[in-house]
């Protein structure tokens, strides 16, 4: 205990230094002064004491994820850090009761959860009877390829409209965004025959 506070003396009284020549001079004159055992250990009582001191005046930092330097302590920086991103929950919780909904390709949706199977004729329904069956008959390729991408929006999980949209692209020369979204349907499909068609446009289409 006497050595730290002759430590914590000999820093604020000597001043101590970051430099070596610093602790050479101290200490030249404090073994001059006080002899050769009791200048020893006052000698490194001022070095021990500047290294405590260094580590109360320079906290530890923490790297973000962008490379910053952050000091401990710093709320500014700490703040506005990507570290600190609020209540993040890992792999939330999946609900087994959640209904799965897909559809048919003339879009009848079929809803299945726990105890309950259900098919339904709605909307999407409709509208592949009353537009994209019309639009396509009647080749007007730029309306059905603004009213696929409405209802691709609207409803993402139904490929038929990704498909009559390839359709309408291709009529309309835009090859490289019609072969784009027949790979997707086929992939999606996972060999539903019912998007078979996508597989065979795109190999007409690379051969064009």
């Amino acid at each position: 205990m006497w050595l730290i506070n002759l430590a914590k003396w000999a820093y604020e009284t000597f001043g101590g230094g970051e430099r070596p020549h610093t602790y050479i001079i101290v200490g030249t004159l404090i073994f001059t002064v006080f002899g050769t055992v009791f200048g020893f250990i006052l000698t490194f009582a001022i070095v021990y004491g500047n290294k405590q001191a260094k580590k109360r005046e320079d906290p530890p930092t923490l790297t973000s994820s962008s490379n910053r330097s952050i000091k401990i302590g710093d709320r500014n920086i700490i703040k506005n850090s990507p570290m600190i991103t609020g209540d993040v929950t890992v792999n939330p919780d999946v609900n087994p009761n959640a209904p799965v909904i897909i559809y048919d390709f003339n879009g009848t949706k079929h809803i299945t959860s726990p105890g309950r199977i259900s098919s339904e004729l709605n909307r999407e329904y409709d509208f592949f009877q009353q537009t994209l069956q019309p639009l396509r008959s009647q080749e007007r390729w730029q309306e059905l390829a603004d009213a696929c991408e409405n209802e691709i929006s609207r409803t993402p999980n139904w490929l038929t409209p990704y498909l009559y949209s390839a359709i309408a692209l291709s009529k309309l020369g835009r090859k490289a965004e019609a072969i784009e979204r027949l790979r997707f349907v086929d992939e999606k499909a996972a060999g539903n025959p019912d998007y078979s068609v996508a597989r065979r446009m795109v190999g007409v289409l690379e051969n064009e």
